[in-house]
């Protein structure tokens, strides 16, 4: 039988279990505060996957309008960060913007080429907008090509899937075990935590954090040159 991705409502009561608790008996840690627990453990999961994905996992493209005399443009609501600004022609050519971060007033002057290739725009950043330089002095449609890496979205459901189906199916588990860790260290400020199966899901945890360490690793780079062991005669 093919296995599909777990929701955090069948997720939820294998917690519980673990922690020695029943949902229906009025637990000590609310479904509610579960399921922040569940949302800060996949922000965990997902910042070491990203630390080492190959380049373009989850990356979104949009486009906008580039407008005359505007020199701000919104990142996208979903943008976690951004990859990649272009300069979209309606003939299919997109040619890469260079980003310039400075600290001073511009001295970037408007310029052209007999190409039409638009090479004197750069961009940098300011808060949750782009801004390009020189401003444009003229309207083009769909001109400005925003490549980005997008954010999740929280678990606010019971039928929302706990991991991504781009993520190996351990996160499943490591995101089960990350919230019973997470939820024992609150008992555990109060003096109450069960010490013999915490410290058993702390070595669980943490193993399979090591493991999905070595895994994303090993499917970021496709070839890894190590050092070659030699024997003695």
């Amino acid at each position: 039988m093919a296995r599909t991705r777990q929701s955090w409502g069948g997720m939820r009561p294998e917690i519980y279990r673990l922690l020695q608790e029943s949902e229906s008996e009025s637990p000590f840690w609310s479904p509610a505060f579960l399921m922040q627990l569940v949302n800060e453990a996949r922000d965990e999961v997902d910042a070491i996957i990203m630390g080492e994905a190959f380049e373009g996992y989850r990356e979104k493209s949009v486009t906008t309008n580039i407008v005359a005399g505007q020199a701000h443009y919104q990142v996208p609501e979903d943008c976690n960060r951004i990859l990649r600004i272009e300069r979209r022609y309606t003939d299919g050519r997109v040619f890469p913007l260079q980003r310039l971060d400075r600290y001073a007033e511009p001295t970037i002057a408007p310029g052209g080429s007999s190409s039409g290739v638009m090479d004197s725009f750069t961009y940098r950043m300011e808060d949750e907008h782009i801004l390009l330089e020189p401003v444009p002095s003229d309207n083009y449609t769909d001109g400005l090509q925003i490549s980005y890496e997008w954010a999740m979205t929280k678990i606010d459901d019971d039928g929302d899937d706990v991991t991504p189906a781009s993520w190996p199916y351990i996160t499943e588990t490591l995101v089960k075990y990350m919230v019973v860790c997470m939820a024992f260290e609150m008992e555990g400020a109060q003096g109450q935590t069960n010490t013999p199966y915490y410290t058993s899901y702390i070595k669980k945890r943490d193993l399979l954090t090591f493991q999905l360490r070595e895994y994303v690793e090993t499917r970021s780079h496709g070839r890894q040159y190590r050092t070659q062991h030699w024997l003695g005669d």
